[in-house]
């Protein structure tokens, strides 16, 4: 037998969306997919099928003129013309999960559920390396100095901490990148997950996204599989606490503080059991903060809930008037003492008392 959670939770279903169904047409929130039922005549220009993640934390896909939808399970179903254990031995293999003869994990609820065990994340596509090992040279180079004013002026990151978390500059189309990597139409810093020494994933935030587009370019996952969780680490480790952030910028800057740094990659991972048993395995305690907004609450609320299934506790610190490196920007050389005052501080969530972080 498979666990059908698991596998769902390790599939990007964006990334097998592209694959399954010849790619899309728009990006982030505004992507969208031809329906692979196919009893369904495709009319239109616009492609009918959108990909969004339940409040169960599943990534779900669903056609608007049709109304077919359903999990990355029901996609290769559609596509491959196939039963479910075909769909479920397809997509395990894809994802290196093996079958367990121990049935399938219990509903999320249970508190059985750490018993779910993430596959380990693999080392990335050697091309993939290589590109990002250029443009962390890059970004010390004359042709990287808008992407590095960007991250030392714009983001307020020191450059030893950049060198230390491999950090790069990708110059667009000038810059040499493997095929299934985004072409960035400006310049783009290239944000390396490391595991174990190993570069296992990597993300572009675009410098000037167009309004309304994504700010974020991915790899395609034969490149490398999204490993949910990237760990940035401080040139001089202070503290014990690990903080937990929604993306890479913020975690830099709370390890420009002295923090090693966990941060989440993708907003439908925090609700998702597979990211709280990786943030369970980190040694020390966990100190959550997201943004000041409603995604950002409801993540720590919920977060805490998955943790402690793994006998996780966890502090919250919550942010007003901007995200964390709008915070680290506002304190200046002040920073260090000051997030350490507030992790030194910070609660149990949920709480109508947390630590408070003004700017």
């Amino acid at each position: 037998m498979y666990d059908r959670t698991l596998i769902i939770a390790a599939v990007d279903l964006r990334v097998l969306a592209d694959e399954e169904l010849g790619g899309s047409r728009g990006t982030g929130q505004a992507a969208r997919w031809s329906c692979p039922n196919p009893d369904h005549p495709q009319t239109g220009r616009t492609p009918p099928v959108t990909i969004h993640t339940s409040h169960h934390g599943e990534q779900r896909w669903r056609c608007h003129a049709c109304g077919d939808g359903g999990t990355a399970i029901d996609l290769i179903i559609r596509t491959r013309h196939t039963d479910t254990r075909t769909a479920l031995q397809l997509l395990a293999t894809r994802t290196g999960i093996t079958e367990t003869t121990t049935g399938p994990t219990p509903p999320l609820r249970s508190a059985r559920r750490r018993d779910i065990e993430p596959p380990v994340p693999q080392p990335a596509n050697g091309a993939l390396c290589r590109y990002v090992d250029e443009c962390a040279r890059r970004l010390h180079e004359p042709a990287g100095g808008d992407v590095l004013d960007w991250l030392t002026t714009t983001r307020g990151l020191p450059v030893d901490l950049l060198a230390r978390n491999r950090v790069g500059a990708d110059i667009g189309a000038r810059q040499g990148r493997p095929w299934g990597l985004p072409i960035p139409a400006a310049g783009a810093t290239v944000l390396p997950a490391v595991h174990r020494d190993d570069l296992v994933y990597v993300q572009l935030r675009l410098l000037h996204p167009e309004p309304g587009r994504d700010r974020w370019l991915n790899p395609t996952h034969h490149l490398a599989a999204n490993p949910r969780i990237a760990l940035y680490h401080p040139t001089v480790q202070r503290h014990p606490e690990i903080i937990v952030t929604e993306g890479a910028i913020d975690a830099l800057s709370a390890a420009a503080g002295g923090y090693t740094a966990a941060a989440v990659l993708g907003a439908g991972h925090v609700h998702n059991p597979v990211t709280a048993t990786l943030l369970a395995r980190l040694p020390g305690r966990l100190v959550l903060v997201f943004d000041p907004d409603p995604a950002g609450d409801a993540a720590t609320r919920r977060l805490p809930q998955l943790l402690a299934v793994h006998g996780r506790d966890v502090g919250a610190i919550e942010l007003t008037g901007g995200d964390l490196n709008d915070h680290h920007l506002a304190a200046g050389h002040r920073w260090p003492e000051l997030l350490e005052h507030h992790v030194r501080h910070a609660i149990r969530p949920p709480s109508t008392q947390r630590e408070v972080l003004c700017r």
